[in-house]
């Protein structure tokens, strides 16, 4: 017990901000960073105490209005040789935004497939997996799978199919005996 107490003794000494070699130099660099009055100036002087070169960082937007930000911008850093590429600022402007971005693309797909209603085809194909799930090719192209087996659904080769969309973005196929599955669409 006395051993970890001498131990933790020691290393808050060694942190401590009075007893570290050269913290008196580092908070008087804060102080003065601190009674810097300009935004801009303020943080370069605290990225020079910090020892972060800032023309390495990114520069986060600021506050201060469009005129005002270009020439502060323009005055701090020499021009750029060519056009800026407007592809290397989207990602940035996008940061932190991915689930909302792929949460509106998938809103989108939603109500673009919503506005279509109902899909009336024909099964141009049926196959029956080993799990007993059918997968239907329709005459237009599109191949859909069931959700689940169901015994008591039954289809044709042939047979006229109506999907609809269904709740929690399901859907639903019908066939010509009224019987319905829950389908997915495959390709």
């Amino acid at each position: 017990m006395r051993r970890t107490t001498g131990f933790l003794l020691a290393v808050a000494a060694a942190c401590a901000p009075g007893l570290a070699p050269g913290a008196e130099d580092f908070a008087a660099a804060v102080r003065a960073c601190r009674a810097e009055s300009d935004d801009a100036r303020r943080l370069a002087c605290y990225d020079r105490v910090a020892g972060r070169d800032p023309a390495a960082q990114v520069q986060a937007p600021s506050p201060v209005p469009a005129a005002a930000a270009t020439a502060a911008s323009t005055a701090s850093r020499p021009a750029p040789a060519g056009p800026a590429p407007a592809a290397a600022a989207k990602p940035a402007d996008d940061f932190g935004r991915e689930r909302q971005i792929a949460y509106e693309e998938d809103k989108k797909r939603e109500e673009t497939t919503r506005a279509v209603g109902e899909l009336r085809a024909s099964i141009v194909a049926i196959e029956t997996r080993m799990d007993g799930l059918m997968t239907f090719t329709l005459d237009n192209g599109q191949v859909w799978r069931q959700n689940r087996p169901d015994s008591r659904f039954s289809i044709k080769q042939g047979d006229a199919v109506l999907i609809q969309p269904g709740s929690l973005n399901s859907f639903i196929l019908s066939g010509p005996n009224k019987k319905s599955t829950r389908v997915t669409r495959v390709k």
